[in-house]
């Protein structure tokens, strides 16, 4: 069995972290009356790596923690016009803090926006290799 064991070890295979519905009370949107209070965002962050096989510590896995202080500092920010921003900025947190992360998904909902509807909000999915095309510049092919 031990045996069996170690040989899957080497074998990494795709892992999702989340944090669902993380709530924040935040100064963000166009509204005229989004500038005047903070409102209630339920932030979720989940985040898709390759990890190994029977993790033996937390640095072999993915580590969803490392972004709670992050969304903890919404509440503190100046006032953000677009939840876009805001998703856009944990996307790249996530790509930079872990070059495991392969995929990031990132959903920031305003639950008190309209009284008839559970909530309205954004959702942002991007891969590594979109972010990096997004946010690298081709390289000179004349150096």
């Amino acid at each position: 069995m031990q045996e069996y064991t170690a040989t899957l070890g080497r074998i990494a295979g795709m892992y999702e972290v989340f944090i669902d519905d993380f709530e924040v009370v935040a100064r963000v949107g166009l509204c005229p009356h989004e500038r005047l209070a903070p409102q209630r965002l339920l932030v979720s962050l989940r985040l898709q790596g390759k990890v190994p096989f029977l993790p033996t510590c937390l640095g072999d896995c993915l580590d969803y923690s490392a972004a709670h202080p992050l969304l903890a500092a919404l509440a503190q920010r100046p006032h953000v016009a677009l939840l876009e921003t805001l998703a856009d900025e944990l996307v790249a947190f996530a790509f930079h803090h872990d070059p495991r992360v392969e995929v990031v998904d990132v959903t920031i909902a305003k639950p008190d926006f309209y009284p008839n509807a559970r909530a309205v909000g954004v959702r942002r999915r991007m891969t590594r290799a979109e972010f990096m095309a997004e946010t690298c510049p081709p390289a000179n092919p004349r150096g």
